[in-house]
């Protein structure tokens, strides 16, 4: 892979990071790719990018600092890329009305991804799913809406023009939006969703079937008070625990009736969050595969993962640390 220096960047550079936290890598590990954050290059030494306190301005310099960052560039050739940068910079003049934590990221990619269901992992979930139902509900509380930091980049192209697909449309593997996508939960119609992975957690909960009874735990769990997030330091001790279980080769294992019956509560909770936080939005986002009404959580978000293998862009290397 080419190593490029800060000054081959141009404006408009996708950024795409690689970090070494234990959130970064759970995401990394449920996304199946080697990016857990992106950002956008809006020249002058300055990264459009959603952090916690809003979708703002980073120095370059600080933004990349300890990650292994990747740019990667639009291979169609427009006039310029004015509009992209347009959008990014409307989106940052009320950048204060999103924030975006890494769970959340993580969260979704937990309910909508293939997973092996052991006693450690259901607990890591439920640590997950917790954590990012009480973001969304401090979100609400302070009128703030959601946005994953893909999302913005992926908008910032996807509206650079009104035409549904333009030169400036970024493709994302295995889904079609022919109305264009106007962001988490807020798809337009007949834009094509992402599928939900027949065994991931989601489809667990949502797809009840004869003769697996824990497929209908959110019947029970949806009137329930909200779980009790845990701390970040439980949570980091929860994901490295799974990551040594999964390098062992930790195979699906029984889980008890309760703590199905937990996890699907604390499903149910995001679901919840979810719900609300998009309908502060405007919209509020469904899943298009029968889920029960409390899972109003939308799965037509984009990670970093899906704009490194977008085949509308193509990489130009890994950028050295200033």
């Amino acid at each position: 892979m080419a190593m490029i220096e800060t000054k081959d960047l141009k404006a408009g550079d996708v950024l795409l990071f690689r970090g070494d936290s234990l959130l970064g890598r759970l995401i990394r590990f449920f996304d199946g790719k080697p990016v857990n954050h992106a950002g956008l290059y809006l020249g002058n030494g300055q990264v459009g990018e959603a952090l916690g306190q809003g979708v703002v301005k980073t120095d370059l310099a600080e933004s990349i600092k300890g990650d292994h960052v990747f740019a990667y560039r639009l291979k169609a050739t427009p006039p310029g890329m004015e509009p992209v940068l347009a959008v990014a910079d409307t989106v940052l003049a009320e950048g204060h009305r999103y924030a975006y934590e890494g769970i959340l990221l993580l969260a979704l990619l937990a309910t909508t991804r293939k997973i092996t269901l052991t006693p450690v992992l259901s607990v890591l979930l439920r640590g997950i799913l917790d954590k990012a139902a009480s973001f969304l509900a401090n979100l609400t509380a302070q009128g703030q809406q959601p946005m994953i930091c893909s999302e913005f980049v992926f908008r910032s192209y996807d509206e650079a023009l009104p035409a549904p697909v333009d030169a400036y449309t970024l493709e994302i593997l295995g889904r079609a939006y022919p109305g264009g996508m106007t962001g988490l939960g807020r798809a337009a119609p007949g834009a094509a969703r992402p599928a939900v992975h027949p065994q991931s957690l989601l489809a667990m909960f949502a797809a009840a079937t004869p003769g697996r009874s824990r497929l209908t735990a959110l019947d029970v769990a949806a009137g329930a008070p909200a779980p009790e997030p845990v701390s970040r330091e439980e949570l980091d001790g929860l994901i490295n625990a799974f990551l040594v279980e999964t390098q062992a080769g930790a195979t699906e294992a029984a889980v008890s009736t309760e703590e199905v019956q937990a996890l699907g509560r604390s499903l149910a909770g995001f679901g919840a969050a979810a719900t609300k936080a998009l309908a502060t939005g405007g919209a509020v986002g469904a899943l298009g595969l029968g889920a029960p009404p409390i899972l109003g959580v939308c799965a037509d978000f984009v990670t970093p993962g899906d704009l490194m293998t977008s085949p509308s862009l193509w990489e130009v290397g890994e950028i050295k640390q200033p």
